[in-house]
């Protein structure tokens, strides 16, 4: 899932992207600029990482929240 957001000319504006692999399971929010994206090797900024908040509020494994 990806969207974009931002004002001003094209390098200006910002795509956010839910992320999640092996190690992400619970997910990982990120962003990087539309001209970064663009590129060949786009740079993702890390805007929240549920899995590292989950264990930082050591929630129980299969606990479910908002």
């Amino acid at each position: 899932m990806s969207s974009k957001a931002g004002t001003g000319d094209a390098a200006a504006k910002v795509l956010y992207n839910f992320w999640q692999d092996a190690e992400h399971v619970r997910g990982l929010w990120r962003r990087c600029s539309l001209a970064s994206y663009k590129s060949a090797s786009p740079e993702w900024e890390d805007v929240l990482d549920l899995d590292a908040l989950n264990a930082k509020e050591k929630i129980p494994e299969g606990a479910q929240y908002v």
